[in-house]
């Protein structure tokens, strides 16, 4: 039983593997892919058209089974189509929503496997062990997550409607300014830091920023100021951060 628990149920819980508590766990089959239809046609991440033919329906916990975002949730009820890139799970005598939130916990990315083009097969989700109170505990465990996911929703929104505030009055302030236009070479000095290895990092010590952010910390730093820094390589090349003082910049 879990360490933490809601005071009114007692008892050990029992494991099931998922496929004993879903219908069956396969890969979609919709095909049709268009900018109408009179149903969401559902790819591995999301709503990526509409489809003329609802070959699902009802509580399905979708999985994406290949590529970048290999292991992605998703939970939905309505009649539908689903591409073959998706892993479709079909709960029988659990809460969907319950079993939605354990793949969660359980962190699909550790089933991943291929460095080319990683993936997870329905054999591998057929196989994992789910923890299972009764249905009435189930319930109250989703509707207690339930509520965070509403108000983490109604904060990503207000953050959203702020950085869109902020972009429009930057975008004005500058666009405004007088004076002279000068190369950024006359007002900084541009250059690549040393980078560590990553087997150097630590778990305290001074900050240590990479590609992504803070990535780490280090015994030492070699920056003592603020920096804004410019990613130079990855995905997110172009990304800039402001820096904490006293910090390592790395090369990346």
């Amino acid at each position: 039983s879990p360490s933490i628990r809601f005071p009114e149920f007692t008892g050990e819980w029992e494991k099931c593997k998922v496929e004993d508590i879903t219908d069956a766990v396969s890969s979609g089959k919709s095909k049709n892919h268009f900018s109408y239809g009179e149903y969401n046609l559902y790819g591995s991440t999301g709503i990526i058209g509409r489809t003329d033919k609802a070959l699902y329906d009802g509580k399905l916990v979708l999985v994406a089974r290949v590529g970048a975002n290999a292991g992605f949730l998703q939970i939905i009820n309505e009649p539908c189509g689903i591409t073959d890139n998706t892993l479709i799970l079909k709960p029988k005598g659990i809460d969907a929503f319950y079993l939605y939130y354990f793949l969660q916990h359980f962190n699909l990315n550790r089933l991943i496997f291929g460095s080319g083009q990683p993936l997870i097969t329905g054999g591998m989700l057929k196989k994992v062990k789910v923890s299972l109170g009764t249905i009435s505990e189930q319930s109250k465990i989703v509707k207690f997550l339930s509520l965070l996911d509403e108000r983490i929703a109604t904060q990503v929104r207000l953050i959203d409607r702020l950085q869109s505030l902020m972009i429009g009055i930057r975008h004005r302030i500058i666009n405004e300014a007088k004076g002279k236009i000068v190369c950024l070479c006359e007002v900084s000095d541009i250059y690549q830091p040393q980078t560590i290895s990553s087997a150097d990092l630590t778990e305290t010590g001074y900050p240590v920023y990479g590609a992504n952010g803070i990535i780490g910390h280090y015994t030492s730093y070699n920056h003592e100021a603020e920096q804004v820094c410019i990613t130079c390589r990855g995905n997110t090349c172009g990304g800039v951060n402001y820096t904490k003082s006293k910090s390592w910049i790395t090369g990346n």
